[in-house]
């Protein structure tokens, strides 16, 4: 009763700033030590769940270099841990306090799961599976389980792994989100959440054959003469019956992963480089070129376009997440592409759309928000976070987004996370005695307070600014047109801006110099190192341009804070920064003038 009462005060106590203390303190192994659901009782699991969900959370509002949340994850990942989510997970019971453990912990996943070493511990430990299951026993309780898998299910043996219906209340988008966040950038966990037992079970690739009776099957020929029925004229799978035709012109081909150029995103790890065999339901060698491969495309890539269609808020953009995470890592059939633009794109735009509401006065200085305005924001930034992802190697993704009005709305974004923040002031210590000097006594870290949070309207702003600067990049990558036109919005200053990590108001080549404020609090914030990374890219992308782009990138003095990059201290800024000089350094560049600075430096990176 002792740990769950110090439990529960932890859950409801204090903000960033305790962070110090709670770590000194040795809080976390202490709360890691009652997760297992096989020593402790089910409140007293349910209580720590909710600490580390706590303390978790008050990390994303840590200022940077306050808090190890890196450290956090290591300790919540290690394998003994590991052992005690899975146990939370595996457990049977339909009970109120279980459900809401496997809740907390798959959000637990979603927030602290960002690095591979992370994610290919979590998918090694069993939890990859015991998520692809609760992913499954949400498509039983939808009703939604393919015809005839359960008599398939005998031949194969995996009638057993078909999972009893989902409770009534069970968060799927947070299962969604702890999927999404396993598989992330990795072709090696997308193929093992594809051949999880549960998922093949529910979802086994049944092919229906097309009707035979004359009036339907000229209508079909009608469509296929017409080239809008060639999605379905190989014998669909069943669950691409829940979708609309699309119609697919014949004479265009996919453009995804066969860009001419290389694409320009983080570059690949050998996580990422594991290959597997065509069929998505088992390993094995890959095949030749020449031989023939049964590349069949999984049937949770449709149900997941279904559910995004069918569900609304934060269950459509994980839907829509986890769906981009398939799809980027190669598991969508090469027809797949035109389906994504005409009924996924619309969606993550009209997403964008929906939530990008004005933040009021009060809310811009409060220290917490309301549930719903905290959601409203998570969705915005998520949905372009994914539509960037979705978008960057493919000209007919690019184009659609462009359809929907997206570089208008990326240069918002931009504009409105370089809206001034109001300068906060710090809260004081509670003191018996206000006008009095306050005696702390002990000077420990664990008993004095760390710095003061950032409050949430802040980390929103910075959120916005990185997935707007991701959507620069998805949307400059191959065509030069879009690159002509988020330059005509005047995305440009944006980008530039975002490379200083004290940055000022952005301003145009005509505008008066006003930068960052020399002391006290930036109103335009600090740029974080994920910012800085998102805005290289974005200046590579956008200097791809051989024409006017180049000499836009130079009128807004864009080699300087480069420059200043290249000596940062993170490695990752660095490497990002020298990316992006590559292209700012080609012989017909402007920015040629100040080659010798920029040389030097990359010499001095590589001694």
């Amino acid at each position: 009763m002792d740990a769950y009462i110090r439990l529960q005060f932890i859950d409801k106590s204090g903000g960033p700033q305790f962070l110090q203390p709670f770590d000194a303190a040795g809080a976390v192994p202490a709360i890691l030590a009652n997760i297992s659901p096989s020593d402790a009782p089910p409140q007293l699991v349910l209580a720590a769940l909710r600490a580390l969900n706590y303390t978790a959370n008050s990390a994303q509002l840590a200022p940077p270099g306050a808090y190890d949340a890196v450290g956090l994850a290591d300790a919540v990942f290690s394998s003994k841990a590991l052992e005690s989510l899975y146990a939370v997970l595996c457990q049977e019971s339909t009970d109120v306090v279980v459900q809401e453990q496997k809740r907390l912990v798959a959000a637990l996943i979603s927030r602290l799961c960002k690095i591979p070493r992370h994610q290919n511990a979590i998918a090694d430990s069993g939890i990859l599976d015991a998520l692809a299951t609760m992913l499954a026993s949400v498509v039983v309780a939808r009703g939604e389980v393919i015809p005839g898998a359960d008599y398939l299910g005998q031949t194969d043996g995996l009638a057993s792994m078909i999972p009893a219906p989902a409770p009534p209340g069970t968060d799927l988008a947070v299962i969604l989100e702890a999927l999404s966040a396993i598989v992330a950038n990795s072709r090696y966990r997308s193929c093992a959440l594809l051949s999880s037992p549960s998922i093949l079970a529910v979802l086994p690739h049944i092919e229906i054959i097309m009707p035979t009776v004359t009036g339907s099957r000229t209508a079909w020929t009608a469509l296929e003469m017409s080239g809008l029925g060639n999605l379905r004229d190989k014998n669909p799978g069943a669950m691409e019956f829940l979708l609309p035709p699309v119609p697919i012109p014949q004479s265009k081909f996919p453009s995804s992963h066969f860009a001419q150029f290389p694409p320009l995103g983080v570059s690949p790890s050998r996580d990422n480089l594991m290959i597997f065999s065509g069929s998505r339901s088992s390993g094995g060698d890959r095949p030749s070129e020449d031989s023939e491969v049964d590349d069949t495309e999984s049937p949770l890539i449709p149900w997941l376009i279904h559910l995004a269609r069918d569900t609304q808020g934060m269950e459509r953009v994980m839907a829509l997440s986890l769906l981009t995470s398939l799809y980027k890592a190669g598991f969508a059939s090469p027809e797949r592409e035109q389906a994504l633009a005409v009924l996924v794109v619309p969606l993550l735009c009209q997403l964008m759309k929906e939530y990008d509401k004005e933040i009021s006065s009060s809310t811009l200085q409060a220290p917490n928000v309301e549930p719903d305005i905290a959601l409203g924001w998570s969705i915005q930034e998520r949905a372009a976070d994914v539509l960037a992802r979705l978008v960057g190697d493919s000209e007919i993704l690019q184009q659609a987004a462009a359809d929907c009005g997206v570089i208008k709305m990326t240069v918002k974004i931009l504009k409105d996370s370089y809206e001034p923040q109001p300068v906060q002031t710090a809260p004081r210590p509670w003191s018996p005695n206000p006008d009095k000097t306050m005696d702390t006594g002990d000077t420990s870290l664990s008993c004095r307070l760390g710095p003061n949070g950032l409050v949430p309207a802040y980390v929103h702003k910075l959120k916005l600014r990185e997935a707007g600067l991701k959507l620069v990049a998805g949307m400059a990558t191959l065509q030069e047109q879009l690159r002509k036109d988020l330059a005509e919005a005047d995305a440009v200053p944006y980008v530039v801006e975002s490379l200083c990590p004290s940055p000022g108001k952005p301003k145009s080549s005509k505008d008066s110099d006003e930068g960052a404020t020399s002391g006290g609090t930036n109103p335009y914030g600090q740029n974080p190192e994920s910012v800085l990374i998102a805005a290289c890219h974005a200046t590579r992308a956008l200097s791809r341009s051989v024409d006017n782009l180049r000499r836009v990138l130079f009128d807004n003095n864009v080699a300087i804070p480069i420059y200043n990059l290249m000596k940062h201290s993170d490695v990752n800024v660095q490497n990002s920064a020298c990316a992006a000089v590559i292209n700012l350094l080609y012989k017909a560049s402007p920015m040629l003038k100040v080659s010798t600075q920029i040389v030097y430096i990359v010499v001095v990176l590589i001694c």
